[in-house]
């Protein structure tokens, strides 16, 4: 899996943890289907199962003789693991098959420590030789032969050991891929032969060979039958490999020791055949049986001390987007000493341990989750509607599972178009790697690729959808691909949109489906040509208002966009009944709290901004008179800065910046602390004090903050005397839950701002009666503002929450949709309503026994969260109602009529936009310092380049801005900087790729006739910028 956490930055090219069985299964995947029998095997599981439930399936599944049923056949077979599989082939006559499988194991395994490549199928590099064969398994009459400690040295030597006895081979191995001896035959090697299982070894002459004449003064013997106490020691050159013994009544596993010898005498470890640069041996260092016993539990992901394994280490089974065993890599794990592998104690059985546990469960759904996966299995495209918690995920890998299944064995031909290819579609990168690896867990047959705009990788998108059945991508991956035509809509069969309501107005969701339906609108191609889609929600909304009429246009517009031909819900009463006993529906409680009764942060603060707004120009005035600190006062000033951009009145924009961040600190004041409401202005006026030139009129408005900055600064520290009723109202009602839930209390705080979570930290960190709690923060990774996470950051606290280390996640609206975060019995919105999807996910949190909702919040914003609640309500009855029309004709008429009029509304947009980067040249664009008082200018739009979403200053000639070290030690790492205008210090944004990477808000621009743009994103800028590769 690719799971960076520590807070380190997510690289599709580092793995933790590779599941060798898994990926040699797939590389064999057609192979062993070309030889394996149905019935064959239908009889074997039958045999061999012990639910009566189970057998009923197989039975079921053996009426038919079709491929269909030897892959869902093999699915089962492949969830018991490896052991399973292995002694299945071997008992239908496929020793060779298995004994394939087993050598792609062990050479996996190998791979592994190091994190190198893997060896070529045909050759093996090795010291500058090469190695034509890979090594073979070789059973043992005494016991399995442990295949743990396998090295393969320049004479083409192989070291197999066992528990109790040391073999020698000196011939050459076996081809991976050539004639293995049939079951029954016997293993040849120089000087004899290995038996098969049941026989005796017997070399010629009766024992092993003496070496021919080695250097004076070294051991002449070379081998012998080891006993228990005994030290193998075989030695080629300078290569000795190591294996001591205890007791044989001692229930420790042997001790595998590998070593060197060098020049002083003393014990150094070679390089595996598959380490190191070249192939070859390592630097020379001192070790110890215990140390390298230490070093093998470590690879193994067990605890030195009690040989146990440890929490925490499990990997997915699979590679991120490469299941071709060339592209194999992983964490560089400081061993030399393989042991994944371990033999059990009985003799004369061949069988094996699994590798580390078996990592992979069988996907099953309950009653009510097959009753919705239904239309998606019988290939309609369907949208599937159920509750946070329902397992939505499971229904999506079932109609995936059976979807591949059906299709699997189609390669091309007349049946090309059928070929089948997943894509699975969801908005967050922390998403997106959940349901990698519960794909890769849950459906191990199928190769299983990801690709995000997160991940440092070099590998072609269309190179991952190629070598893989399933890939897991952000929709901007998918979009961009489409837009490069490096591949097409028509190259999948079956596209899943996770979170599919975010399909609306120029999402890239509703992007992408707008490729599809210029396909079906266009009619020459064949329905089938095109991909089924599965969409799936937990509440599709409608539309922000309580309004039945506009509910129903709103679930149209989502059915179109979609091309949903069912709106799929739990429907049957039995199953409806089920639903409702495995997601709980917490009870909801509304707390309308005020603010402080005396607040003399509040009038200090207000009486500066009274200050600031009596110098705008009277025709800029503000046209508001209600409260300040709330988001109509902050709409109030947006509209005056938008007149303020039109008139280039750089005056005003500067105060109507200061009034803004003053609104911010009100916003702060009402919901937390003073003292962080104070924080957000002292960074603000510390920013304004490092720049190098500032106007007259910043100059005065800082001179305003400075007066009275030590009055705010004093006032911020008497909490105690002016305490903020939220704040007292949510300690109590934390304190209450933990009396009730006692040490099983798990909570969510959603708070509207990554501010406003940092301060809520704080608070509970500096709580005295809170400290129990040890509170995490999850935010978004987006953007630069304080507070954001990175995507190893997100999964980090995850982990913690759902570990139990926090009891109390802080965190903004990402929290509330497709995160896999464990059920609370308490979620707290604090201050915060948003929209009614968002208020049916984030109650969807509290689905523990006996959960709760609670709301702490001002009026406004509690009557806000209840027309939330109303239109929860409306959404489900359009829902209703839909579902009722949807098979009929005229509502049918309508979703073809609503296509053709969303088509020709994209069509007209784009030839609008078209128009709109032709108005005028480049050239002529000035973009000036927003920061400067004469408008400095920076850079024409001709000396600016796109390079992907980012727009660089390419020129060399960058005598207008300077270079500054980045505050973010993140950003420090990856060597970006901060650039920032060298007349007036502004901050313009960042280095990409050691170019200047101007932010567009940061500055302004300039028509030729003199007009400002008041927009604030590039993509609304009015002129072409040339494309560029960096």
């Amino acid at each position: 899996m690719i799971m960076a956490t520590g807070g380190q930055e997510a690289n599709e090219e580092s793995f933790q943890d590779i599941d060798p069985y898994t990926e040699a299964l797939q590389g064999r995947r057609e192979q062993l289907f070309g030889h394996i029998n149905p019935r064959n095997l239908a009889r074997y599981l039958l045999d061999t199962s012990k639910y009566e439930e189970e057998k009923q399936h197989i039975r079921e599944l053996a009426k038919t003789d079709s491929n269909v049923t030897l892959v869902q056949l093999f699915h089962l077979i492949a969830y018991r693991g490896f052991e399973d599989l292995i002694r299945y082939l071997r008992q239908d006559g496929l020793p060779d098959q298995a004994a394939q499988l087993q050598t792609d194991v062990v050479r996996r395994l190998q791979a592994l420590p190091r994190g190198r490549d893997m060896p070529d199928y045909e050759t093996y590099q090795h010291g500058g030789g090469e190695i034509t064969r890979a090594p073979i398994i070789i059973n043992c009459n005494t016991t399995t032969t442990n295949i743990t400690n396998v090295s393969v040295n320049k004479s083409k030597n192989v070291v197999v050991g066992d528990k109790n006895t040391m073999q020698v081979s000196q011939g050459e191995i076996p081809d991976m891929d050539g004639d293995y001896p049939a079951e029954g035959r016997d293993y040849p090697a120089e000087g004899g032969f290995y038996p098969a299982e049941g026989g005796d070894y017997a070399p010629e002459g009766g024992d092993y060979p003496a070496e021919e004449a080695e250097e004076e003064g070294q051991d002449r013997s070379r081998g012998h039958t080891a006993q228990p106490g005994d030290t193998r020691v075989e030695k080629d050159d300078d290569d000795v490999i190591v294996e001591q013994y205890e007791d044989e009544d001692d229930e420790t596993e042997p001790k595998h020791i590998a070593g060197v010898r060098g020049g002083t005498g003393d014990w150094t470890e070679p390089t595996r055949v598959d380490s190191g640069t070249d192939w070859g041996t390592r630097p020379k260092e001192v070790c110890s049986a215990d140390h390298t016993r230490e070093k093998t539990l470590a690879a193994e992901c067990l605890n030195s001390e009690t040989g146990r394994e440890l929490l925490g280490k499990q990997g997915t089974g699979q590679t991120d987007d490469y299941t071709d065993p060339k592209g194999l890599r992983s964490q560089s794990l400081d061993t030399d000493v393989v042991t994944d592998f371990v033999p059990t104690a009985s003799r004369g059985a061949v069988t094996w341990n699994e590798p580390r546990e078996n990592r992979h469960e069988k996907l099953t759904l309950r009653n009510y989750q097959k009753e919705l996966a239904e239309p998606g299995i019988q290939g309609k495209n369907t949208v599937v509607c159920a509750p946070t918690g329902s397992g939505k995920t499971h229904v999506a890998m079932y109609i995936i599972k059976e979807h591949l299944d059906k299709r699997i064995f189609i390669k091309s031909g007349d049946q090309k178009e059928n070929v089948a290819k997943v894509v699975v579609l969801t908005p967050e990168v922390t998403i997106l790697d959940q349901h990698y690896r519960t794909l890769c867990r849950f459906l191990p047959l199928y190769r299983t690729g990801k690709r995000s705009g997160s991940y440092v990788t070099k590998r072609p998108f269309e190179d991952i959808v190629e070598s893989n059945d399933i890939t897991v991508a952000t929709p901007q991956i998918l979009l961009n691909a489409l837009h490069e035509k490096t591949v097409k809509i028509t190259d999948f069969s079956l596209i899943v949109v996770d979170e599919c309501h975010h399909t609306r107005k120029d999402a890239s969701y509703n992007k992408i489906m707008a490729e599809y339906l210029k396909i079906k609108l266009a009619a020459p191609l064949p329905q089938t040509r095109l991909p089924q889609i599965v969409g799936l929600s937990a509440s599709p909304g409608a539309g922000g208002k309580p309004n039945l009429p506009a509910a129903e246009k709103h679930l149209l517009d989502l059915i179109a966009s979609l091309d949903a031909e069912v709106f799929k819900t739990v429907e049957l009463p039995g199953n409806i009944a089920e639903l409702e006993d495995e997601v709980n529906t917490p009870s909801k409680h509304v707390l309308v709290t005020g603010s402080r009764p005396i607040d003399p942060f509040r009038e200090t603060v207000e009486g500066m901004m009274t200050e600031i707004e009596g110098l705008l120009p009277p025709d800029l005035q503000l046209q508001y008179s209600g409260p300040k600190g709330v988001q109509e006062y902050q709409s109030a000033v947006d509209l005056v800065n938008g007149k303020a951009t039109n008139e280039r009145n750089t005056e005003v924009l500067h105060q109507c910046d200061h009034l803004l961040n003053y609104n911010k600190a009100l916003q702060m004041n009402n919901t937390a602390r003073m003292k962080d409401a104070m924080e957000i202005l002292t960074y603000f006026y510390d920013k304004l004090k490092q720049r190098h030139k500032i106007s007259v009129l910043e100059n005065r408005l800082l001179d305003l903050f400075e007066a009275n900055s030590n009055q705010l600064r004093a006032i911020s520290q008497r909490e105690d005397m002016y305490p903020n009723p939220k704040l007292v109202k949510l300690e109590k009602e934390i304190l209450k839950a933990r009396q009730e839930f006692e040490e099983d209390l798990r909570g969510i705080l959603f708070v509207k701002t990554r501010a406003l979570a940092q301060a809520m930290l704080s608070w509970v960190r500096e709580t005295t009666a809170l400290s129990f709690l040890n509170p995490g923060v999850l935010t978004g990774s987006g953007g630069e503002d304080v507070g954001r996470l990175t995507h190893g950051q997100q999964v980090d606290v995850i982990q913690k929450f759902n570990d139990g280390n926090h009891k109390l996640l802080i965190a903004t609206s990402i929290a509330e949709e497709g995160l896999d975060i464990r059920d609370c019995n308490m979620v707290i919105k604090y201050n915060y309503a948003t929209n009614e999807i968002a208020m049916v996910q984030a109650r969807g949190r509290a689905r523990a026994a006996e959960g709760r909702e609670l709301v702490i919040a001002d009026l406004h914003i509690a009557e806000k969260d209840r027309v939330n609640a109303l239109t929860v309500e409306v959404s489900e009855k359009a829902i209703k109602n839909v579902q009722r029309q949807l098979l009929t004709d005229d509502f049918q008429q309508k979703v073809r009529q609503r296509q053709l009029d969303m088509a020709k509304d994209r069509k007209e947009r784009e030839k609008q936009q078209e128009i709109k980067k032709g108005l005028y040249r480049a050239s002529e664009v000035k973009l000036c310092c927003k920061g400067c008082p004469e408008n400095e200018l920076i850079c024409y739009g001709s000396e600016l380049r796109s390079a992907g979403t980012n727009h660089i200053y390419h020129s060399r000639q960058w005598d207008k801005v300077e270079f500054r070290k980045h505050d973010n030690k993140k950003k420090q790492e990856q060597g970006i900087k901060k650039i920032h205008c060298k007349k007036c210090g502004f901050d313009l944004g960042n280095t990409y790729k050691r170019y200047p990477c101007l932010k567009f808000d940061r500055v302004n621009v300039y028509l030729p006739d003199g007009t400002m743009v008041n927009k604030k994103k590039w993509k609304d800028a009015p002129f072409e910028l040339e494309s560029m590769s960096v």
